[in-house]
């Protein structure tokens, strides 16, 4: 298994963290795969569970996963998108509670899967692990602070075009209704977005 070529197209929050792969050694590049294997998953099928501790890590080699609130009745709010070679985990592992969203495969998956824990712990051995690890979250503090700018600032139609440029197949991949609630709007506001598009 290849890790750089694994991680060619990654991207963490957007950020594209194959250069940074360059600051590790070969011997550091095999530890790493060591951490992970490739696993399928079927549609519907939950990658991590709200209200559950969840110590993987995921990074998407096919298929879309949808990241959303679940309330207790079951009702689904603020979904997002992830995509081919996004790299995504619960945002509470740092602090081993449960997670706050649920993660799911709106189509067949295949991911590089691996454990958090154990990925920190070759942290603490290699320091380029170390700053290849911390280069990666500063890129996704920032640029999740551009996405909250971006998202205030930006009308239902704009959001559907970005959608578009970052996944061009995405219509191909999952329902009208997957993506009008990853755009924060109702399936009829997205057939008018659409159609008013088409008009110009």
């Amino acid at each position: 298994m290849d890790f750089r070529r694994i991680f060619q197209n990654a991207e963490v929050s957007g950020f594209d963290i194959s250069p940074l792969t360059e600051l590790l050694s070969f011997e550091q590049i095999n530890e790493l795969l060591s951490l992970v294997e490739i696993r399928e998953f079927k549609k519907g099928e939950i990658l991590i569970q709200k209200g559950v501790v969840e110590d993987r890590f995921f990074l998407l080699r096919k298929g879309v996963v949808s990241a959303a609130i679940v309330d207790s009745t079951g009702k689904t709010f603020n979904r997002s998108l992830l995509t081919t070679y996004q790299v995504f985990m619960s945002s509470l592992v740092f602090r081993k509670k449960p997670a706050r969203l649920t993660y799911t495969c709106l189509t067949n998956c295949e991911a590089y899967v691996g454990n958090f824990k154990d990925f920190q712990k070759l942290t603490l051995k290699h320091h380029e692990v170390s700053i290849f690890y911390n280069k990666i979250l500063q890129e996704v503090f920032v640029h999740f602070d551009d996405k909250l700018i971006r998202y205030g600032a930006s009308n239902a139609t704009e959001r559907y075009l970005q959608l578009i440029k970052e996944e061009p197949r995405i219509e191909s991949l999952i329902s009208q209704k997957e993506i009008a609630f990853a755009l924060g709007i109702t399936p009829v506001q997205l057939s008018r977005i659409k159609s008013a598009l088409i008009k110009k």
